[in-house]
């Protein structure tokens, strides 16, 4: 390790993060990561820019990972589960939006996968749409995350 970490542990200490802190600090990521591949591959198709669009590609397949290792974290991080209190009742809620987000996002992502840049404007309209369902989703879910102690 190098000097200047040491030190740096020296005059802070060691982190000590639990599962449940590192879900919250890791929720961001796949947010803004699928949010921007759907305005990528909006403005691809808009102004007809193919870098756009693969720029998109890779937002929504690393937008998916981080969703799924940020869903894993809560679930194994949950400090309420298997609670029948509000809290617990809250948390369970807000599991069910993470699982509907990461099978929205799953499904445009293998069907991304599959179709690569072969989308039809039907399907492409079909993807939209999905897409801002997604969004909604993710949206909802991370309000209720954020909520959950209210």
């Amino acid at each position: 390790m190098s000097a200047f970490f040491q030190h740096l542990i020296e005059l802070f200490g060691k982190p000590e993060w639990s599962l449940i802190e590192a879900h919250q600090a890791s929720t961001h990521l796949p947010i803004g990561l699928l949010l921007g591949a759907f305005l990528l591959d909006v403005g691809g198709k808009v102004f007809r820019k193919p870098a756009l669009n693969i720029a998109g590609f890779w937002a929504q397949m690393l937008g998916t990972f981080f969703m799924f290792v940020t869903l894993a974290l809560g679930f194994y991080g949950n400090p309420f589960a298997g609670k029948a209190n509000e809290l617990g009742q809250k948390a369970d809620l807000h599991s069910y939006f993470a699982y509907a987000t990461l099978a929205v996002f799953g499904v445009l992502t293998l069907w991304r996968i599959l179709r690569k840049s072969r989308i039809n404007k039907g399907e492409l309209v079909l993807y939209a749409a999905l897409n801002l369902v997604g969004i909604a989703i993710i949206v909802a879910t991370g309000w209720m995350g954020a909520h959950i102690a209210d």
